[in-house]
């Protein structure tokens, strides 16, 4: 079952309780760019519910303790390339993060 998706560099990412997408194993993130699904951005260690693009930046929150093996409890942001955990992120799970 896909929770969230968002619009990041020109393709859709989608995130949520995902085994496998096209036969193939993508565990909790994958990516569709226009033409094919392609494996997530990053490695999460459960859900995300939601993913927001801001400046740039496409920020996740979710009830993950990791993201490629880097401790971001919970909420990160991801600039394309580089993971950026705030602090030592939250206690629990964010579920909905929005904007104006």
């Amino acid at each position: 079952m896909s929770y969230t998706a968002a619009e990041f560099g020109n393709e859709l990412i989608i995130g949520g309780e995902i085994d496998s997408v096209d036969n193939r194993y993508m565990p909790f993130s994958a990516v569709w760019d226009g033409t094919k699904w392609k494996y997530g951005k990053f490695v999460l260690d459960a859900e995300p519910f939601c993913l927001y693009t801001f400046k740039n930046n496409l920020y996740i929150g979710g009830l993950f303790k990791t993201a490629d093996n880097i401790l971001v409890n919970g909420i990160f942001k991801w600039d394309g390339k580089i993971i950026h955990p705030f602090d030592s992120g939250i206690q629990g799970s964010i579920v909905s993060i929005r904007g104006k």
